[in-house]
């Protein structure tokens, strides 16, 4: 509580109370999806289902986003790229590689695919400073992410435009956008690796 009697928010939000907040966000949003008011939204295009909303809580908005999951084949080449980029210094050698391979199988282990569980970040408006300001779970205060990827259930990658979500929800909470229904933001399509 600040002198004047209100809430201060920030120290709310950077409390050590937030990431059990955000654990509490993580498991309503999924089991409430039909049921909650979403601000703006990303669906995908083939099936319809939700990959990521930005939800106004009675605690303020949250961006919440289902997570990604990588291919068999993707899940590999990270594993084995963790691996390098951990052990190896600079120029890898045909061990270096080999070592790689192995990590990866043995991490891969029991599991077909290297998965990035959903997840949700508080955000808030600093006023009257205009800023906007986005926490995620675990994470310290950062400014907004650009992109976020994504997997649907029907197995398509996309892009995530978290920026455009954020900043249309943000519109919408001061009052310059009124809708009923949520503002929609395509996915964008995920690259192949390799290919620009």
């Amino acid at each position: 509580m600040s002198g004047s009697g209100e809430i201060d928010q920030e120290a709310i939000i950077f409390s050590d109370r937030f990431d059990e907040r955000a654990d509490q966000v993580l498991a309503l949003i999924p089991a409430n999806l039909k049921n909650l008011h979403s601000i703006s939204s990303t669906r995908c295009p083939k099936d319809g289902r939700v990959l990521a909303s930005v939800f106004h809580l009675p605690d303020g908005m949250w961006l919440w986003t289902k997570g990604f999951r990588f291919s068999p084949e993707q899940s590999r080449v990270e594993a084995e790229a963790i691996y390098l980029d951990c052990v190896v210094d600079e120029h890898p050698t045909s061990e270096d590689y080999a070592g790689a391979a192995e990590y990866a199988q043995e991490f891969l282990e029991g599991r077909k695919n290297l998965t990035f569980n959903p997840r949700v970040a508080s955000i808030y408006l600093d006023l009257p400073g205009d800023r906007v300001i986005v926490r995620e779970i675990f994470n310290r205060p950062h400014g907004i992410p650009i992109t976020e990827s994504v997997s649907c259930s029907c197995r398509t990658q996309y892009l995530l435009d978290a920026y455009e979500l954020i900043r249309l929800a943000v519109r919408w909470n001061l009052g310059a956008e009124i809708r009923k229904t949520p503002i929609l933001v395509p996915p964008m399509p995920m690259p192949r690796i390799g290919v620009w």
